[in-house]
Order: C-alpha cells, then sequence, then structure tokens
C-alpha cells in the first residue's frame, strides 16, 4: 500500500555520516567510552564490593561507594561532551571574506590556505555554483578548514586585480591561494559538490598534495 508507513533501514544512520568519516569515528569512540566507564565498571566494583574478592573485602568496602560514584561522575561527563560535540552549532552557510587582505589575515592566524571564488555578474555557471556547490552541506561544514573568498573580476578592485595579476579568462575560477596570496593551484569551470570537494581531498587534504606542501613551505624560516 502506498500509504503505509516503511521501517528505517538498519544502516540509515550511518548515511548522515558519509559526509564526514572522522565524526563518525569520534561518536563511535565517545559512545564505546561512555558505555564502558558508565555501565561496566560500575558494576565490576559492584561485584567487588558485595562479594569481598581478592582486591580485600575490607579496601573495596570502604573505597567502593567511592569508586562508584566517581565512576559515574566520570559516565556523566564523558556523555556530556558527547552531547555537546554530537550536537554542536554548525555554519550553516560558507563565511566569505570579501577582500584579499582580510582573507590573507585570516589565513596567517589561522594557518589557513585560501579558496578564492572569481565570479561575474553575467556568468550562469557561477550563479549555479552559489546555489548547487557553495550551499552544499557538505561544502559548508568544510568551509571551517579554510579561508573563502568571493571577488568579482570586474566590479571589485581585489577581484580586477587578481583577474589580471594570474590571468583568470574564464569562469568561474577557483583559485587556490597560501597565506600570502599566492596561486598555487586552480579549478577552472563548473564543479558540482562532490567533484569540488574530490579536487580538495586530492590538492589540499592529502599529506603530500601540493596544499600541505605549501603550508610546510609558508612555515619554514627563509634561509639566505
Amino acid at each position: 500500500m502506498s500509504g503505509r508507513l516503511r521501517r528505517p533501514s538498519r544502516h540509515s544512520w550511518r548515511r548522515r555520516h558519509d559526509a564526514n568519516p572522522s565524526r563518525l569515528m569520534i561518536d563511535g569512540w565517545l559512545a564505546r567510552a561512555h558505555c564502558r566507564l558508565s555501565l561496566r565498571l560500575p558494576f565490576m566494583f559492584r561485584q567487588c564490593y558485595h562479594s569481598g574478592t581478592s582486591l580485600g573485602e575490607r579496601q573495596v568496602k570502604k573505597y567502593g561507594k567511592a569508586v562508584l560514584v566517581l565512576t559515574a561522575g566520570l559516565g556523566l561527563v564523558f556523555a556530556a561532551a558527547w552531547m555537546v560535540y554530537r550536537y554542536r552549532a554548525r555554519p550553516t552557510q560558507i563565511v566569505w571574506a570579501r577582500s584579499l587582505s582580510e582573507a590573507t589575515g585570516k589565513a596567517r592566524s589561522g594557518d589557513k590556505l585560501i579558496i578564492t571564488d572569481v565570479y561575474t555578474d553575467w556568468c550562469g555557471w557561477c550563479k549555479e555554483m552559489d546555489v548547487k556547490t557553495w550551499s552544499h552541506p557538505a561544502v559548508i561544514e568544510r568551509s571551517e578548514k579554510y579561508v573563502f573568498l568571493k571577488l568579482n573580476a570586474e566590479t571589485e578592485p581585489d577581484g580586477v586585480a587578481l583577474q589580471k595579476k594570474f590571468g583568470v579568462v574564464s569562469y568561474p575560477t577557483v583559485l587556490l591561494l597560501d597565506s600570502r596570496g599566492e596561486e598555487f593551484e586552480r579549478l577552472e569551470g563548473y564543479l558540482p559538490a562532490e567533484e569540488f570537494l574530490a579536487n580538495l581531498r586530492a590538492t589540499l587534504e592529502d599529506p603530500d598534495s601540493l596544499g600541505n606542501l605549501k603550508k610546510q613551505e609558508v612555515r619554514a624560516p627563509t634561509i639566505r
């Protein structure tokens, strides 16, 4: 029947974490730690308290209640920490820097790279990226790791300067800049969210990626 409610799949909870595997790993670790501290250990000490095992009946009876209270308290602390992490406030949209000086300042202070969206008012694919890529939840969540800069190549002074300096001739173009504002890679044309994130991982996040090498170069002192 079309109106019949369907039972959700037992694996449906995992799909919510597909965009961020590290979140799934941390959630699982905190949940396991909480269960062990708040459930398993209290029963173990309770058994020792009532049976008087090799730990020594007198010592267990003397300190057993304190250990039970302490263990339960630690369990509550872990549970509260997990709840804070799990339901912490997350960004609902990308926070764009509107000038190169603002972006480089944030990049230096946070040791981050700059992702620059160079666009024009007449570019249809630029508007498509605004709707489908820059508004995608997975891209928004990843935006906390970088400084995002948005510049119009025709009407904003920094945009005009970047367009001339780096020879941008097609739109949209995403320039990947280091904290000094120097380009080391670019992504040209419309990119769906999945393709943009794949390029991000390959170019900026893998251990041997160009982005990590660029960050190390910026951090290293200049030797003359």
